[in-house]
């Protein structure tokens, strides 16, 4: 009993961070995207979670990995950047597994931001937390996992009222 408990603890434990890893970010400034594709792969997987500061067109780099807005303005796209054209202000982008790089330049308005932090994986449970069934699944998961923390707490105290009765 005492090893389910421990790991109903470690599961919750588990949704919280997650949750709050996903939350947090936002409120100190910083944007969170999934990504969908593997045009960065291996840095960065499918499914993992980018984490994007703004930061001033003077302090990118050739190099630097960011996320921009296409000219379609619907499309987010994470890629790094391989030439920089400060007068125009601008900057030409690919993803470190394709041959080619991206068509067009990107130009400042469009630039979201350098990426800081990639987490594997985490992307799928935002990608998951934007739709109303998930929503719903997540929140359904709570409710077990915390109704299962009740029942085995209830079940250890139970059990441990019986053994001091027993003692006597």
């Amino acid at each position: 009993m005492r090893v389910l408990r421990w790991l109903i603890d470690l599961l919750l434990l588990l949704y919280m961070g997650v949750l709050l890893i996903l939350t947090a970010p936002g409120l100190a400034g910083w944007q969170l995207f999934a990504v969908t594709s593997a045009s960065m792969e291996p840095g960065i997987p499918t499914g993992a979670m980018v984490y994007v500061k703004k930061t001033e067109f003077s302090k990118l780099k050739e190099g630097d990995v960011i996320t921009f807005l296409m000219e379609d303005m619907d499309t987010v796209v994470t890629h790094r950047i391989v030439k920089i054209d400060h007068t125009e202000q601008r900057v030409s982008t690919k993803g470190d597994a394709n041959r080619l790089t991206d068509a067009g330049w990107t130009r400042v308005p469009n630039i979201l931001g350098k990426v800081c932090i990639r987490i594997p994986f985490l992307g799928y449970a935002a990608i998951l937390m934007k739709n109303v069934w998930g929503k719903l699944l997540l929140a359904a998961m709570l409710l077990w996992l915390t109704a299962l923390e009740y029942v085995t707490s209830s079940t250890l105290r139970t059990i441990k009222g019986r053994e001091r009765w027993i003692r006597g």
